[in-house]
């Protein structure tokens, strides 16, 4: 059972182990997930059968590690937290490395009847330079 300052760390964990279907487990089943490109996925079988896909391909090798998070508590049974990111570990599909990339995660979480947290929604952004 996890509780919601768990939630950052799970998520990464089970990336990195590329365990797509513990990861799903992480969120509610009609969870949200909103990637970098904005891509909205709707229910915990969209997000793992998404995830999966990229996890045997362009993130079969990546490594997530998560900085430092920011979490506000809605209710005794909401949260909200924003947690910095970092991966390495990408390859385009014609076998280069890619460099690194760094963004904020969003997740709300609520608290479930059974007292573990789940995400309820999530969205991911991409930290890049501004045009000038």
């Amino acid at each position: 059972m996890i509780d919601s300052g768990q939630i950052p760390a799970a998520f990464a964990d089970c990336w990195n182990r590329h365990e797509m279907g513990a990861f799903a487990e992480l969120f509610e089943l009609d969870a949200h997930f909103v990637n970098v490109f904005g891509t909205h996925w709707r229910g915990r079988e969209e997000i793992e059968a998404a995830h999966r896909a990229t996890h045997s391909t362009v993130f079969s090798r990546s490594h997530l590690a998560i900085g430092a998070v920011d979490r506000i508590e809605l209710s005794h049974d909401g949260a909200v937290q924003y947690a910095q990111w970092t991966l390495d570990g990408l390859f385009a599909p014609d076998g280069n490395a890619m460099s690194p990339r760094q963004g904020i995660l969003l997740f709300v979480s609520r608290r479930q009847g059974d007292g573990t947290w789940r995400i309820a929604a999530a969205q991911n952004t991409d930290i890049t330079t501004p045009p000038n």
